[in-house]
């Protein structure tokens, strides 16, 4: 029954020290066990070598995992465990549990499940399969030991929510971006070293943080279509050329966040036709020139930080005309010209 519900499997259940095998021993112990229907005991048996193949003696709460005593015996009432109506796993939260290790294949036994949290804890690997379950909509993985993200097809993906900030991941599979329903992608912390291709081809992307990696190059035309991007954080990378005009044709676009790259030139005159920005972060830049006056008719802006470039123009008075601007950021700016040093903001 197990080697057909998952084949991958059939070699490490007959190896006595595998997380398979200590499952498998632990399902049929329990004098329930022949009552239990097949798909019950395929979930007890997924859910167990999950445990043990996370090292799960190890964690710091163990509330009902692999036990055979009282109310306890549902796996449905297990630490972090909630279950559907009819009894199969919906989600899992196991957050800043001290969980170690790789998540095993058999997590593909969870068809059901939507919302997956190991985040805070030791996690090294995922199978791409994790990925692919056909009703998973959030993955929360960040504050892990994760080195790289499975490749793989995730055109059947339905995931909307995930997260991998602050782990050890340097590349992209091409695969990742076939996550076509994905709205929340937090990338941040990492050490991916590429350009920003293939982000684009996100459409629905509604949050999109990829700061502090060494993504470098020109932030490509293919993003100004993420027309429903309301976020979008970029801070501390690599990423040079001039502010791209495009980048206006984000529409729902509120909080841009370009700080600590290569951006030089000269400001746009599209910096104007934002139409939903609050929050705009373009310190420790290069860029050069004026702050065109069509930036002050974003009436929707907050904050502004241009610190720490090469502006070297006054501040216009329409600036008066941002009558929700709580913070003006222009310290440290000044450019060396023909007539000499211009005064720093």
């Amino acid at each position: 029954m197990l080697v057909k519900a998952s084949p991958i499997s059939s070699e490490n259940l007959f190896l006595e020290d595998s997380a398979q095998y200590r499952a498998m021993v632990w399902l049929v112990e329990n004098t329930l066990y022949v009552s239990y229907p097949d798909d019950r005991k395929i979930q007890r048996w997924a859910l167990s070598t999950f445990y043990y193949s996370l090292y799960g003696d190890n964690w710091s709460v163990t509330d009902g995992w692999v036990t055979h005593k009282g109310d306890l015996e549902n796996e449905c009432t297990w630490h972090g465990i909630s279950c559907t109506e009819s009894g199969t796993v919906l989600s899992i939260d196991l957050k800043a549990n001290r969980v170690y290790g790789r998540v095993p294949d058999e997590i593909s036994l969870f068809v059901d499940l939507e919302y997956l949290s190991l985040s805070e804890n030791q996690v090294r690997s995922i199978p791409a399969s994790l990925i692919n379950l056909p009703k998973l909509k959030v993955l929360d993985l960040h504050k892990n030991r994760l080195q790289e993200i499975p490749g793989g097809d995730y055109g059947s993906s339905i995931l909307e929510e995930l997260y991998l900030s602050y782990n050890g991941i340097s590349t992209i599979p091409d695969g990742f971006f076939q996550l076509r329903s994905v709205k929340i992608l937090w990338l941040a912390n990492n050490r991916i070293s590429s350009t920003l291709s293939g982000f684009g081809k996100m459409t629905l992307l509604e949050e999109l943080d990829l700061e502090s990696n060494e993504f470098n190059g020109p932030i490509p035309e293919e993003m100004f279509s993420l027309v429903n991007l309301k976020v979008l954080y970029l801070y501390d990378n690599e990423l040079a050329g001039q502010f791209p005009p495009g980048l206006s044709q984000m529409t729902s676009l509120t909080e841009l966040d370009l700080h600590s790259n290569h951006i030089g030139g000269e400001l746009p005159t599209e910096i104007g036709s934002f139409s939903s920005l609050s929050e705009l972060y373009l310190g420790n830049n290069n860029i050069v020139g004026q702050i065109p006056s069509q930036l002050y008719n974003v009436a929707s802006l907050t904050v502004i930080d241009i610190s720490e470039n090469y502006l070297n123009s006054t501040i216009g008075s329409e600036l008066g005309n941002l009558n929700q601007l709580t913070e003006l950021d222009l310290h440290d700016n000044y450019k060396k010209n023909d007539d000499g040093q211009v005064d720093s903001f």
